[in-house]
């Protein structure tokens, strides 16, 4: 039951996105999975973003800059996204919009590292089924390799928001529903 705002501790005109619980959460509730590219921690072309996270646990860095969930496609808050956002279909694909919280305060949500059990595990027959779930796709030297489907193509050049190769999504469709 997450929420997008425009985040609360940025001085206006500027608008941060962030997102809200519109309930009580129990502590140790899973409340969002982080949704992106995800880049090896050897990756010597990382995007600048705010949205970069590195997990050394599972050895690689994520961005999530420009994914949002397709259920928040009309927000008004989303009006001016560029054609390049990457829609996907997971309301809790949302973990790139937490942020720190205001000065004084401690933060009231951690990201947490777990090990997800693979596809073979879960009795699937390809690993489709987790695309759903955690959208992403693995970038090696500034190239889409493989998508969270499990898929391998032709690597695809990354472009940003301005159209430069290796930093950003270049697709206006949907990912992932």
């Amino acid at each position: 039951a997450l929420e997008l705002i425009a985040s609360p501790i940025v001085p206006e005109p500027e608008v941060t996105l962030g997102v809200r619980v519109r309930q009580r959460v129990c502590a140790g509730s899973v409340l969002a999975f982080y949704p992106g590219r995800i880049f090896p921690l050897t990756e010597k072309n990382l995007p600048r973003s705010n949205m970069l996270f590195s997990n050394e646990y599972e050895g690689v860095s994520m961005d999530g800059a420009g994914w949002y969930p397709q259920c928040w496609r009309g927000n008004r808050l989303l009006a001016d996204l560029p054609k390049t956002t990457l829609w996907h279909g997971n309301p809790l694909a949302v973990g790139n919009l937490l942020n720190h919280p205001p000065g004084g305060a401690l933060p009231n949500v951690v990201p947490m590292a777990f090990r997800w059990p693979t596809w073979q595990e879960l009795g699937q027959a390809t690993p489709a089924h987790w695309a759903r779930f955690v959208p992403h796709v693995v970038v090696e030297g500034g190239q889409v390799v493989r998508t969270a489907s499990g898929e391998r193509s032709e690597p695809t050049a990354v472009q940003n928001r301005s159209g430069e190769e290796g930093r950003g999504a270049s697709s206006e469709k949907v990912w992932f529903p």
